[in-house]
């Protein structure tokens, strides 16, 4: 049972090394305005196949140990009828909302979700190893967005789920300079904000593996991704991205300036290389970063007043679905109700994670949140206390996923945001029960 326990772990890494790319089977498109819709369409992630049947495999071996060694691990009534509860307010949602289909597809992804987040609590795979494949995964993030850079273009591959993206295409993320426009690079991820968050958590998470790195061919392997990391962080000119890692770095100085004074060497060369790195390319690139914090550029006028119109357009969707909600994942369906005939890139969930789960939800968030609340009491699932570096990285990403979560939505509109989300929350719950 053991052989196939370390089968499941390294499965679950592997995973978490595949999690940014994006191949997918699109089995329903669904289109706005003639134009291709990522939000209503329905498909099938290949690194969700693949989480199938790791949880698959892994109700098989927890079902193997129960019955081997006798034990009574069985759940407790109690938390079978909090899961029920939970599970009859999904549905209550699902069925009174607009497209079942789609809220369907959110609602498996949740449950995906929650299952990844348990395996990595009760398995306990040693942190460092979640931190490496996650890293590794943004070095090539890293790689691929620095190419795309210098091309201006991203490359169409329907095997690596990457769509052609060219700066000259209305709907491309770009920053217009004096009338050109100059493309923001995605990686292999759907949007730049996306890329910028996975590079943020890589980063946060580099500075502990280096705390603890004595291997100097692992040192500088780290300090390539830190570099590579960095510099595709600023070329996907993600503000919210960008914000949230340096509110993790001061968090990290925090840390340092008591229970971790042998964090603040790396720490001071991380913040350097990272300030060196954003002044070197802001020096060469100029215009791309004062374009970006330019209030009176026309594209960020506009990126700051359509932000704003979508919580005007939050309030009228909460209007119509106080109660019950749009349901997961219909946010866009019902907006395009509200707001019929308009182009596809001008429908877009409020940027903001916490308005989204009431907007989806209604006030059957209320009693959600209660049955979540008292299930997590019944599983002993506590936020962990902080006891060694591992941990500081893990509550670190998480206090980024919260300051990301204020600006933008994928962390729960999108598959990938989703599951980024419960590696970090399950992190900080493992952290401080395996500290290696």
């Amino acid at each position: 049972m053991n052989n196939f326990k370390t089968i499941i772990v390294n499965l679950l890494l592997f995973w978490i090394f595949l999690l940014p790319w994006q191949t997918r089977w699109i089995y329903q498109t669904n289109e706005i305005s003639n134009h291709f819709s990522e939000s209503t369409s329905l498909f099938v992630y290949g690194t969700e196949i693949l989480l199938g049947i790791i949880l698959f495999l892994s109700i098989v071996y927890f079902g193997f140990s129960i019955i081997q060694q006798k034990t009574k691990s069985i759940p407790k009534r109690s938390s079978i009828l909090f899961l029920g509860g939970i599970g009859g307010i999904f549905l209550t949602s699902i069925l009174l909302g607009p497209n079942k289909e789609l809220a369907s597809q959110k609602t498996v992804w949740y449950i995906m979700a929650t299952g990844f987040f348990l395996l990595l609590v009760a398995l306990k795979p040693r942190i460092t190893q979640i931190m490496k494949s996650f890293v590794g995964a943004t070095i090539i993030q890293g790689i691929l967005a620095i190419q795309q850079f210098i091309s201006q273009e991203v490359w169409a591959s329907k095997w690596l789920g990457m769509a052609n993206q060219l700066p000259n295409v209305l709907g491309t993320p770009v920053i217009e300079i004096n009338g050109e426009r100059i493309m923001r690079v995605f990686g292999s991820l759907p949007h730049p904000n996306i890329l910028g968050g996975v590079l943020a958590v890589g980063i946060v998470f580099i500075i502990a593996l280096l705390v603890k790195e004595k291997s100097k061919q692992w040192q500088y392997i780290l300090y390539t991704g830190l570099f590579l990391n960095t510099a595709a962080l600023f070329m996907s000119a993600s503000r919210s991205a960008t914000l949230a890692l340096f509110i993790a770095l001061f968090g990290y100085y925090i840390y340092s300036s008591n229970q971790f004074v042998s964090m603040r060497p790396i720490l001071n060369k991380t913040l350097g290389i990272v300030v060196l790195i954003f002044v070197i390319f802001s020096i060469f690139n100029y215009n791309y970063t004062t374009a970006r914090l330019d209030e009176t550029n026309r594209l960020e006028q506009k990126s700051v007043n359509d932000r704003v119109e979508q919580y005007y357009e939050a309030w009228q969707v909460w209007g119509n679905n106080w109660l019950t909600g749009t349901g997961p994942g219909n946010y866009i369906t019902v907006l395009t109700k509200i707001k019929p005939n308009q182009n596809v890139w001008d429908y877009q969930p409020v940027h903001n994670i916490y308005v989204i789960i009431i907007l989806e939800f209604g006030l059957l968030i209320i009693p959600f949140l209660t049955l979540v609340w008292l299930l997590k009491n019944k599983l002993n699932l506590k936020l962990i206390s902080i006891k060694n570096e591992n941990s500081v990285a893990f509550r670190m990403a998480l206090l980024s996923l919260f300051v990301i979560g204020l600006f933008d939505h994928y962390l729960i509109t999108m598959y990938v945001g989703i599951m980024l989300g419960a590696m970090v929350l399950a992190g900080n719950v493992e952290a401080h029960k395996s500290g290696e």
